[in-house]
């Protein structure tokens, strides 16, 4: 559902700068982080949620955290690619429970849990990777302004062995 929000949002909201003009944020990206803010803290009230554009909060060492990312690709999406996706995920005591990457302009939700394992769909048709033959693909929204996270994005590289991907 809420990839439906990115699809038919697309053009129709304005944007503007955060800290730099590579650093935008539109409406889609606040409405879609207040509604799953919403459905988080009604569902799970003492989880703690760390979004992009919501307020910071304290996390400690054994809390559930959710990680949102409402519309990666803030670029992407007001220039009308569609590289653009919704990121969720959810840690508890700093392990991975689940993770889901949602991309409704490629037709692709993919998303793994701690009971069930990986899960990938293209155009609603279930599909089984086959992770052994097909090369790791690590991508960043790299910015020149961040030099730390330029050697960490390398060092993830080199360490897994994947392929960069680099975007605006």
């Amino acid at each position: 559902v809420m990839s439906l929000f990115i699809t038919q949002s697309r053009g129709k909201v304005r944007s503007h700068h955060k800290k730099s003009p590579l650093d935008l944020v539109t409406q889609t990206d606040i409405g879609i982080e207040i509604l799953l803010r919403s459905w988080i803290g009604t569902h799970f009230p003492r989880h703690r949620i760390i979004g992009e554009e919501g307020p910071k909060v304290p996390i400690g060492p054994d809390d559930v955290v959710w990680i949102l990312d409402p519309v990666d690709g803030t670029s992407n999406f007001v220039d009308g690619a569609q590289d653009v996706a919704l990121l969720l995920a959810c840690l508890k005591g700093g392990e991975p429970q689940f993770a889901g990457l949602f991309a409704p302009d490629l037709g692709i939700s993919a998303w793994a849990d701690r009971w069930n394992g990986i899960r990938i769909h293209q155009n609603g048709v279930p599909s089984t990777p086959l992770f052994s033959e097909t090369p790791l693909i690590l991508g960043t929204e790299f910015r020149d302004d961040k030099p730390d996270e330029e050697a960490i994005f390398n060092s993830l590289i080199q360490n897994l062995k994947a392929k960069p991907l680099r975007v605006k």
